[in-house]
């Protein structure tokens, strides 16, 4: 299933008549080294990208091993347990062996098909199957009124180093003596400060967890804990979290239309995953919450070019949205990339003559080199820093950037 997924890159190649025009190993140093090395070159991932991989994926392996413990008073049979068990692991089994022939055609022996194919994005597929698994250990205990427990194990799946120091402490320990020391008061008390320190160190060591990952885990917390309450304190839990939409909601709309005060942080930039995007301008919104500067030129351009204008804009993760904010072509931008081998190629030539070893837009850039430029692609607008020292008219500045116009005659 997995091979005949990743041919399916043949049917627009087919349909549109692309030709391979670049050799094996241009498209790896266009497409995987320099676009995209962190879906495909884990060579070049940091050690603590490994460190918290690692972390995770023995979690989910010791994690798998602790639910298919054969239970002889209740659940499923061996045979049923056996068999979900083949099921999973061999999913897991599969994605390894994707991501071992990712490495190997992509790093060792490069082949087109395995760098078109991405198979080191199957990772997100392995996570989420991890983390069914971690969900169904969560349910053991909470079957089991082990409420703490159940508690401090959604904890401690804020970061891959707590769930790993959680999961294998439990795991070793509830098989001394039959799991009594799990009852003991000191021994969970124990667990949890190791888990709340490490979590604390591997925040200020790394910036982990982030306030995002924080309310994504108070928000399986809370559900645990409303199990865990029983029926007697189960109303009076769901009126509390429903007090808390109620005023996540409240100020998500006083944000929308610009009533909160600026000092006050939107809470819509921490729960991107739950607020609903109804227009392009909220979509990118969300994206450029953190960068208002940016919003206002794009807000600028939109309203003052027409919708022929091409831009010339920076490079980089900050300007991804410009061309769908303004509605706006660009010459080249950073995300907008194209598949084709010929894209592939003028889209590289573009970024070394204009930001690499050409120009060196926008920072060493001359005004005579930004003509140059404006004749050769044709663009009507570019976005320079505020302190550039060139005559062109300014459309408008905000923080660190302005807007000028470079040809003569704009649509």
């Amino acid at each position: 299933i997995v091979g005949l997924t990743t041919l399916l890159w043949i049917v627009p190649t087919i349909a549109t008549r692309a030709s391979f025009s670049l050799a094996t190993d241009d498209l790896l140093r266009i497409y995987a080294h320099f676009r995209v090395p962190h879906h495909l070159v884990p060579s070049s991932w940091d050690v603590g990208q490994w460190a918290l991989g690692a972390g995770f994926a023995i979690s989910v392996a010791i994690a798998l091993v602790e639910m298919f413990r054969t239970d002889k008073s209740s659940g499923p049979t061996r045979r049923e347990q056996l068999g979900m068990g083949f099921a999973i692991t061999s999913i897991f089994v599969v994605i390894a062996g994707a991501l071992v022939g990712g490495y190997i055609f992509v790093e060792i022996i490069p082949t087109r098909l395995a760098v078109m194919a991405q198979t080191f994005r199957m990772v997100a597929v392995a996570a989420w199957l991890g983390w069914i698994v971690m969900a169904g250990l969560i349910a053991k205990l909470l079957i089991a009124k082990a409420w703490r427990w159940a508690v401090l194990f959604v904890v401690s799946a804020v970061s891959a180093p707590t769930l790993l120091i959680y999961v294998g402490i439990t795991s070793v320990v509830s098989r001394l003596n039959g799991g009594a020391i799990m009852k003991s008061t000191v021994f969970f008390a124990g667990t949890a400060l190791l888990v709340f320190d490490t979590m604390a160190f591997t925040h200020v060591l790394t910036g982990q967890p982030t306030t995002r990952d924080l309310i994504l885990i108070a928000s399986g917390l809370s559900v645990v804990l409303v199990i865990a309450m029983g029926n007697r304190l189960t109303a009076a839990a769901l009126v509390a979290l429903g007090g808390a939409l109620v005023t996540v909601s409240t100020s998500l709309a006083l944000e929308r239309y610009d009533v909160l005060p600026k000092n006050i942080p939107g809470v819509s930039s921490y729960l991107s995953y739950t607020q609903p995007i109804l227009t392009l301008d909220e979509a990118v919104d969300h994206a450029w919450r953190d960068r208002p500067h940016t919003v206002d030129l794009a807000t600028v351009a939109r309203e003052n070019t027409g919708p022929e204008a091409v831009f010339l804009i920076p490079w980089g993760w900050d300007w991804q949205y410009w061309r769908l904010f303004t509605e706006r072509a660009v010459v080249v931008d950073f995300k907008s990339f194209p598949f084709q081998d010929e894209g592939m190629e003028e889209w590289y030539g573009r970024y070394l003559d204009i930001y690499d070893q050409g120009a060196g837009y926008p920072y060493d850039v001359t005004e005579s080199e930004l003509l140059e430029l404006q004749r050769r692609y044709g663009f009507h607008y570019a976005m320079l820093p505020v302190g550039a020292g060139m005559s062109f008219p300014v459309l408008a500045s905000s923080g660190d950037w302005k807007l000028v116009q470079v040809a003569e005659s704009v649509p």
